[in-house]
């Protein structure tokens, strides 16, 4: 069966290029799988670099309204009965999609996610997938018609914070068959991280609220505004509380020094991100509300 490698990339082109040298020395005939590059760049140079470099890597033009919908727009060209996602930063390991390919009872394969080269560095990016359950669409596999009964990622996310999430709760939600391959892996380099950068990540919290509201863990959205609001308050605090005591019984030897700046960055930003997020929690009950009247 013809595998379909949607690449969703936005003004990285060194990255991707990276990511499809990596492609070209997949195990699997070429005739196996084709790859899908959904460019939301706001210049040629991606385009560009497939052209000269990649020209049987097939490219299209992004709806640039962030990684989900780009997502989405890559799946829809796709002709094959898979789907499988690949951040442009990724480089997946020889056998990776060989992995993929011998699979044929299942709706949905999680690959294996490593970060080669860790180090326990808060202002180094670290992300990893070890032993399933988190669904990241950095490695992640979907029957093409499961996908369209699924209607996708949600586009109402137009940053990559949540929509991974969300559709993972989709999958558990339709129950689908889905299974964790350890033999399909993909490496995801550690990224240096600015102050400019950590300070941004910090306002990406407000998809969070997003989230809690699409999969009904929040206040009812038909409820009033101050009882949403007061059980936002309860639900932060309580998160940081948990925070707090999952550092000190969970303590990590390996990740010491990354988690507790984590931990005390949560504690010093919260006077600022719960107002930011009571205003976030309004605003996204009122974009959502006459989407529930409408199905109603």
């Amino acid at each position: 069966m013809l595998l379909s490698v949607v690449i969703p990339t936005c003004q990285r082109p060194d990255l991707l290029a990276n990511c499809l040298t990596c492609i070209e020395m997949q195990t699997i005939p070429r005739e196996d799988f084709e790859v899908i590059v959904s460019d939301d760049s706001r210049d040629t140079l991606t385009r560009d670099l497939l052209r000269e470099k990649f020209e049987w890597v097939r490219w299209t033009k992004g709806p640039g309204r962030g990684p989900a919908a780009n997502r989405n727009h890559g799946a829809s060209e796709a002709d094959g009965g898979w789907v499988v996602f690949l951040d442009d930063d990724c480089e997946p390991f020889k056998g990776w999609l060989a992995s993929i390919a011998s699979q044929s009872d299942v709706d949905v394969i999680e690959g294996k996610t490593v970060c080669l080269q860790a180090c326990d560095n808060p202002f180094m990016e670290r992300i990893e997938n070890l032993r399933g359950g988190s669904y990241w669409s950095c490695n992640l596999a979907v029957r093409r018609d499961v996908f369209k009964r699924l209607g996708g990622f949600d586009e109402d996310f137009l940053e990559a914070a949540g929509e991974d999430m969300e559709f993972a709760w989709r999958i558990a939600k339709h129950q689908l068959h889905s299974r964790f391959l350890a033999s399909a892996v993909v490496n995801h380099p550690q990224r240096r991280i600015t102050w400019e950068k950590f300070w941004w990540r910090t306002w990406l919290i407000r998809w969070i609220i997003l989230y809690r509201l699409k999969t009904c863990q929040s206040a009812p959205l038909g409820g009033s505004h101050p009882a949403a609001l007061m059980a936002l308050v309860k639900c932060e605090f309580a998160n940081l509380l948990r925070s707090t005591l999952h550092f000190f019984l969970k303590f990590d030897p390996r990740l010491w020094r990354t988690n507790l700046f984590n931990l005390l960055w949560k504690w010093l930003t919260f006077p600022f991100v719960l107002p930011y997020l009571m205003i976030w929690e309004i605003r996204f009950r009122n974009r959502l509300r006459p989407k529930l009247r409408f199905h109603k």
